[in-house]
């Protein structure tokens, strides 16, 4: 087990899974079910074109919910019961410093270990 500790340490600084805990338990109860609703969301989980949709990229101006509303989706599929794997990457316009291609690719390969 202290073997995993390090090698997932060493793939990165970066924590998501402990990002997504804080976020979980800081969103507001019902904020962003909407999002469920949308169109957009509706065709990127059914695959209507036939093509293979495995990612999912919520972009806006700071300060607009996207994290939180990415929060819940997360949650959402998580906590689907599909065969599925779920990763998450956090970015903040505050740890730039942190945010390096490498430590982005680990947090994410930290994830699906």
């Amino acid at each position: 087990e202290n073997e995993k500790v390090h090698v997932l340490e060493w793939l990165s600084p970066l924590e998501p899974r402990q990002r997504h805990q804080h976020l979980r338990e800081s969103r507001p109860d019902g904020v962003g079910q909407w999002i469920f609703r949308t169109r957009e969301l509706q065709r990127w989980n059914t695959v209507e074109d036939g093509s293979a949709h495995s990612v999912l990229f919520c972009h806006g101006d700071p300060g607009v919910g996207k994290t939180h509303l990415s929060s819940l989706v997360i949650d959402h599929f998580q906590g689907s019961g599909e065969d599925i794997t779920v990763t998450a990457l956090y970015c903040d316009y505050l740890d730039k410093k942190e945010q390096t291609t490498s430590n982005m690719i680990g947090a994410i390969l930290k994830q699906v270990v």
